[in-house]
């Protein structure tokens, strides 16, 4: 209420203060949501999921709740013992959050609190900072450094160019300020600072460097529910030197077995038949081609998308030069999210940007999540950038919930042993609050499925075993290293549009369903535009048990800093 200090209050006579100020208020808020919601999970195990929780071993031993108690409690009840465990032993249980969304404290940002909430997303209040930020040299900021290249034929390495509309060369001031910059201009950026969670997002008037920028449009445009179908995507490549990005991402699409996809794919498309595109339903349209702030170049033309007055597809890809505010514009016209880039992209790093994310996107990643893996392990992911709604999902996994394994290799072990962490990303169907189980020796039990679900240490063979069958991405030494492929059939469900998205309350405790194994024996490495290894092609496809036979004959997995590269020895 005005004028008075921000507080919690319950009818068990709870009064908890909460700060003096935004920034306290917000981390206070914080710290209860994560305590509330994970010890009300721990309590839910007493219910009708009475799973062997990792979370509750670690608290029983750390505090003293009578957990059966708790279950039949009421809400100010069980907030009130919540209240009193020490942040000690709550702290031995918090893991990494899913999201942090910063907030520029204006009306204009009041409209997207309901769905920041719906989320279960920690929000800070964003804080004057006496230093600008600008462009990173690497996007918009890079200009001086390319002005020494004529697109297309006299770049560094002979064999890359820039995916900008603008072919003649080097802009001019005045056609920046004519609409052909595309992206927001120095001064309009805000930084996000490091924070402790698997993506960030940021409502405001500025654009974040980093992360998702939240658009009321994308929230009002479409309701995510679901019915059985097809995933209809549409793959346009305008540009007859990207075809290696056309032909890898429409194979990606199509890989997985227990998905039903149609794949439309389009070469040298004209404005009228890509503005057709544009509105047909799709759920993801991913382009490859020239953009800049004019638009989507074109055979016969230019086709700005501030033009294009409605778009059925879901999720837009903009693979291209400066597509920021092309993609701004098709969030406008119904697209639920945009990834753009912030600058001027390479060929060979937009290819890679290209083919992980439509990896990700097709095993059950978030637009969010998949941009902030992207951003971490390819060479040019940090100029890329999610618009819209973050948490818009394209397919199922089939345990239900996204994860991921981190392997660490012991080159010095004779045995193969490696070090196995495993990561869990919720969604919407399986939200904070969800709980997964990782089915490796070693790691018991189910976990609150939000980041960090425990590590173990387990031979090659162990770990070729309990791999087959699941479809995950491997993370190999800090380097993306593709995703594994399973063998099971089933029908995925496909979004179906409407005007609005209801905001429903968010579940707690839901339980991922278990996996069962299937038959499988591979898994495909794509270490990015560069492998240097013997007697082997530039894309390095490893079976799953030559990857890890390369783990048992001492093979030294390692990533070239300046290329983003990996260099595998002997």
């Amino acid at each position: 209420m005005p004028s008075e200090t921000a507080r919690l209050t319950a009818d068990s006579g709870i009064v908890r203060h909460l700060g003096d100020d935004p920034t306290e208020v917000s981390k206070t808020a914080g710290d209860i949501l994560k305590r509330v919601l994970l010890l009300d999970c721990v309590t839910r195990t007493e219910g009708y999921y009475p799973v062997e929780l990792h979370e509750r071993k670690v608290i029983e031993s750390r505090a003293d709740l009578d957990f059966s108690g708790l279950y039949d409690a009421s809400l100010d009840e069980r907030l009130a013992a919540y209240l009193s465990v020490s942040d000690e032993a709550v702290a031995s249980i918090v893991p990494t959050w899913h999201r942090v969304t910063h907030v520029q404290p204006n009306a204009s940002a009041v409209e997207l609190i309901p769905y920041v909430v719906r989320n279960l997303s920690l929000v800070r209040v964003e804080t004057p900072c006496e230093e600008a930020w600008t462009p990173t040299e690497s996007q918009c900021a890079t200009e001086d450094a390319l002005e020494s290249f004529v697109r297309r034929s006299e770049l560094a390495d002979g064999d890359d160019f820039l995916r900008s509309a603008n072919t003649r060369g080097p802009r001019s001031p005045a056609e920046d300020a004519a609409g052909e910059r595309g992206i927001p201009g120095a001064g309009e950026y805000v930084p996000l600072p490091g924070v402790d969670a698997l993506e960030q997002a940021y409502v405001g008037d500025k654009t974040p460097e980093r992360g998702s920028k939240l658009l009321a449009e994308a929230f009002e445009n479409e309701d995510p529910e679901q019915s059985e179908g097809v995933i209809e995507i549409s793959v346009v490549c305008n540009d007859d030197e990207m075809r290696a990005e056309l032909e890898a991402v429409s194979k990606i699409y199509g890989c997985r077995d227990d998905v039903y996809v149609d794949v439309d794919r389009r070469f040298d498309v004209s404005t009228d038949d890509l503005r057709d595109l544009l509105a047909a339903d799709h759920d993801v349209f991913h382009f490859i081609g020239h953009i800049d702030g004019r638009g989507f170049e074109c055979p016969d033309g230019v086709l700005d998308a501030k033009t294009v007055e409605e778009t059925g597809a879901t999720a837009v890809l903009l693979n291209g030069c400066r597509s920021h505010d092309q993609g701004v514009a098709l969030v406008e016209a119904g697209a639920n999210a945009a990834v753009v880039s912030l600058g001027d992209v390479g060929n060979n790093g937009a290819v890679e940007v290209g083919e992980t994310l439509a990896k990700l996107l097709h095993h059950g990643f978030s637009v969010g999540y998949s941009m902030e893996i992207v951003r971490q392990y390819t060479t040019i992911g940090r100029d890329y950038l999610v618009l819209g709604d973050p948490g818009v999902t394209i397919t199922q996994t089939e345990s239900g919930m996204p994860s991921m394994y981190h392997v660490f290799p012991d080159a010095s072990d004779d045995d193969g042993t490696m070090k196995v962490e495993f990561y869990a990303y919720p969604n919407r169907k399986f939200n904070a609050g969800a709980v997964i189980e990782s089915y490796l020796p070693g790691i018991d039990g189910m976990f609150f499925g939000v980041g960090a679900c425990g590590d173990t240490e387990l031979s090659r063979g162990v770990f070729r075993e309990r791999l087959n069958g699941r479809t995950r991405p491997l993370i190999v030494d800090e380097n993306w290293c593709g995703v594994t492929t399973g063998s099971r059939t089933s029908k995925v469900r496909r979004r179906r549009r409407c005007r609005r998205r209801p905001v429903p309350s968010a579940r707690v405790g839901e339980r991922a369903p278990r996996e069962r194994p299937s038959v499988s024996d591979s898994v495909r490495a794509n270490f990015g535009s560069r492998v240097s290894v013997p007697s082997q092609s530039l894309l390095f496809p490893l079976s799953l048990s030559n990857f890890l036979n390369v783990i048992d004959n001492k093979y030294i997995i390692k990533r070239v800093y300046s290329t983003a590269s990996i260099n595998i020895t002997y």
